[in-house]
């Protein structure tokens, strides 16, 4: 376990970045539930406004991401991941300017969205890039990087305003850190496979190969082993889901060779 706490936390690059990624982004919740209501009020919102706009965040937030998840599968990890550090970042860079109800929630809707659209897919993003045999652990490393975000948040957060005298810049702080906490994955992280959007189904990437070849080659490893070499030409589809398919109503046994 200590070995693979250091290669996922220090030694491998994919899986570092994420879990900086979920490490700052845990600032962005930090900020909403503790700092963003007392500075509304300092503002001069009444408790039913402060409710209604934290409320819009959370909400958001939690419903967005049922769909959100399933972007990502299409669209892939890295894009959704820097769209929704660089919202958070821009909604709370906006929010000390814009001291009026309406802004004030619109910038709570971004920051929810944004949210939705990065959380789930750091996570499926520590999924892709980590063994089955080993998955559980890893996720855990990660959940323990991102949850110490709550922790380092609540210090730097508070040392911030203190020396500063206002809560203003903890806002600005926390949009710095997403910046360069997106550089990192943006330099960093790969996605783990390629994720052609026309291949929706077994079906249809067979039907697409025996289009242009009379030889189809199967490679019926994991993702991760196919990810790391594989024979030119090759599909990926792991054995566990090649036995669920039915081949023989979309391969044309008179043309088609099966390897």
């Amino acid at each position: 376990t200590t070995k693979l706490f250091v290669k996922c936390s220090f030694v491998h690059k994919k899986l570092r970045s994420l879990n900086q990624a979920g490490l700052v982004e845990k600032f962005v919740d930090s900020l909403i539930w503790v700092i963003y209501p007392v500075w509304l009020l300092q503002v001069g919102f009444d408790l039913k406004s402060v409710g209604l706009l934290t409320a819009a965040y959370g909400l958001t937030w939690g419903g967005v991401q049922l769909f959100t998840g399933a972007i990502s599968d299409w669209l892939g990890r890295k894009p959704m991941i820097i769209v929704g550090m660089l919202g958070c970042a821009l909604s709370l860079a906006l929010m000390p300017s814009l001291k009026d109800f309406q802004s004030q929630f619109i910038l709570a809707l971004s920051t929810g969205l944004s949210m939705a659209i990065l959380y789930p897919t750091l996570l499926a993003g520590v999924a892709d890039w980590s063994h089955s045999h080993w998955r559980g652990k890893t996720i855990g490393i990660y959940r323990f990087w991102r949850d110490l975000g709550y922790g380092i948040a609540a210090l730097s957060m508070a040392t911030l305003a203190s020396l500063f005298g206002n809560l203003e810049v903890v806002f600005y702080g926390v949009a710095v850190a997403l910046t360069l906490s997106t550089i990192e994955v943006a330099i960093r992280y790969k996605e783990y496979i390629p994720r052609p959007r026309y291949w929706k189904t077994v079906g249809e990437s067979i039907r697409l190969l025996n289009k242009e070849s009379r030889v189809l080659i199967i490679d019926v490893r994991e993702e991760w082993e196919f990810a790391k070499g594989h024979i030119d030409e090759a599909i990926n589809i792991p054995l566990e889901n090649l036995c669920h398919s039915n081949l023989k109503e979309v391969l044309d046994p008179e043309t088609t060779y099966l390897l």
